[in-house]
């Protein structure tokens, strides 16, 4: 054993047999810039509008490992009416318990979908207002030509003197 190299135990999900082996930091950084970047392209890939949701098992627990950012997560704050809330870990045992380690990725929240009723009523609604503009826009129109008309027959009684 060099020493560049630590011990590493790994464990195997299916049998759930336990391996150990030697590996020196680069192989180590090696494997987890892999795993970042296997991870990184299912979240961009997932958080595109319109593509389907990728799996990978792993998604949940390196979301877990490397999507959180503590330095955004104060230990404590204060606001200006003198309320203190400070954070405990059993918070993040509570997050860490409640984060399911399933192989989907987490599910975005949904836009909720009006009912048929509403779609009908908001159509009618549109549909209602359109009809409404248009014939204002008719009666604006035909006072427009009817005071050129009326302009246009001053006009000819005024050359005809």
């Amino acid at each position: 054993m060099s020493d560049s190299e630590v011990e590493v135990a790994l464990l195997d999900d299916d049998s759930g047999v336990e391996y150990t082996c030697m590996m020196t930091a680069e192989e180590i950084e090696r494997g987890n810039s892999g795993l970042k970047r296997i991870y990184k392209s299912i979240k961009d890939h997932n958080n595109k509008s319109g593509n389907g949701p990728r799996t990978w098992v792993y998604f949940n627990t390196m979301g877990f490992v490397i999507g959180s950012k503590p330095y955004m997560k104060p230990i404590a704050t204060v606001s200006s009416t003198g309320v203190k809330n400070y954070a405990t870990n059993n918070e993040s045992v509570f997050n860490v318990a409640s984060e399911t380690l399933s192989s989907e990725p987490p599910r975005k929240n949904l836009i909720q979908i009006p009912t048929v009723d509403k779609v009908v009523l908001a159509i009618q609604q549109n549909k209602t207002i359109d009809e409404e503009n248009r014939e204002r826009r008719h009666r604006e129109k035909m006072e427009q030509k009817k005071e050129a008309l009326d302009l246009l027959s001053r006009l000819i009684t005024a050359l005809e003197k």
